[in-house]
């Protein structure tokens, strides 16, 4: 509804611009003039809606289940990550269509992690730095990575949740179906995500089960 006013207000700003311009102009070459210098106005005034629109959207999206109907997500596959006899979670990896391609950058995915017993957040950082490093990820990036993390990932219990949502443009964290806050900006969410999907995860079994290779 915000959006919608605020279009309306913009519109009818236009129409007053475009008639002070018609009046002001004078003569042809003045008209020209004042056009060209409305029609940058108007871009600006696009620009800014635009922006709002996004910010709108970013909002709205304050669950898991927004999400999964914002983008149209399906279920891709789902693997279940154990040490011996102990189960610790179940991964869920959902994208639009039927399929993820792991190389396709622009396509939104989300993963999601049902922990199925307790683990503390320094436990859980030290596990997550352990895999970047096997990844060959800089040390200075899971410094800086691991340092964000600390300040927004909680202490997890069995039966929690933790879901990464990434896009083009960000990196989305949620704990138990709940806006959690944005990842690091920069490559974070792809890396993360690298962690399960990258051809040389740890867990090459998991991976091809999150991808729906292998059910």
């Amino acid at each position: 509804m915000f959006k919608l006013i605020l279009c309306l207000v913009l519109i009818a700003l236009a129409k007053t611009l475009s008639a002070q311009a018609i009046v002001q102009s004078g003569n042809t070459g003045d008209f020209s003039e004042a056009s060209a210098n409305l029609a940058i106005k108007t871009s600006s005034m696009n620009q800014r809606l635009d922006t709002l629109g996004g910010a709108e959207t970013l909002e709205t999206l304050h669950n898991v289940a927004d999400v999964v109907e914002h983008y149209q997500f399906n279920e891709i596959g789902k693997a279940k990550f154990s040490v011996l006899f102990w189960d610790i979670y179940q991964s869920t990896l959902f994208a639009k269509g039927q399929e993820y391609t792991y190389f396709d950058h622009n396509q939104p995915v989300m993963l999601k992690i049902n922990y199925l017993k307790d683990i503390s957040k320094d436990e859980l950082i030290e596990r997550t730095a352990e895999q970047w490093q096997h990844l060959g990820i800089e040390s200075a990036d899971v410094a800086d990575y691991t340092k964000a993390l600390a300040k927004l990932w909680p202490n997890i219990q069995a039966g929690d949740s933790l879901a990464l949502l990434l896009d083009s443009q960000s990196s989305t964290f949620y704990y138990n179906d709940q806006f959690l806050g944005q990842g690091p900006n920069g490559s974070f969410g792809r890396v993360f995500l690298d962690i399960w999907l990258s051809p040389n995860t740890s867990q090459p079994k998991l991976r091809q089960q999150l991808l729906g290779a292998v059910r």
